[in-house]
């Protein structure tokens, strides 16, 4: 049971309320939070690890691009930059989604695939230009659900290896429940 009843109607557009509408309201900025609190927790987990970590870090310019999906968009950001992530002093971008895999445009996916496909779009949108920086790009993929896309749960398989328990005691146990409990076992 929830600890307060929901509202009848939306606090920020008025249509009727109910746990879908509260995850697709376009209103209110609701999207936007989910998103930057999913940001905002993977860079905590980065600073654990490196050194340098930089929110909202600039892609570099959309000039002698090659590949037609890559993203020509001026002023392009990735959520996160960090070193050392995948090799001592490589830097890498990444790029978070939360995705709604219950949504309407989803009901014949299987959520897995879904959030395959996301990995995949961010991953042609970006990965050209954080490679023109010198850099590294993978997509920080999970769903409203909490689980985490194949690329996501590797890359938190890493961070999670990388965590020095002396330093950090039960840090690893507890990062790697959380792993578990974010897995994507059993989705397809």
């Amino acid at each position: 049971p929830l600890p307060d009843a929901l509202p009848t109607a939306c606090p920020s557009c008025g249509d009727p309320f109910d746990v879908a509408h509260a995850l697709k309201c376009k209103k209110g900025n609701w999207v936007k939070r989910r998103h930057d609190e999913v940001v905002r927790t993977w860079i905590a987990l980065f600073k654990r690890i490196s050194a340098t970590v930089q929110p909202e870090p600039y892609l570099s310019a959309p000039i002698g691009l090659k590949r037609k999906s890559t993203s020509k968009k001026e002023g392009a950001r990735a959520d996160i930059f960090a070193t050392g992530v995948f090799r001592p002093g490589q830097g890498a971008f990444f790029d978070v989604a939360v995705v709604d895999t219950g949504a309407e445009a989803h009901v014949h996916k299987k959520a897995l695939g879904v959030l395959r496909e996301k990995e995949k779009s961010k991953r042609a949108k970006y990965e050209e230009r954080a490679e023109l920086m010198g850099g590294t790009f993978a997509p920080l993929v999970c769903s409203v659900y909490g689980t985490l896309a194949p690329e996501a749960a590797k890359i938190l398989t890493i961070l999670v290896g990388s965590l020095d328990e002396e330093n950090q005691p039960g840090e690893k146990l507890f990062s790697i429940v959380i792993l578990k409990a974010t897995s994507v076992s059993g989705l397809e």
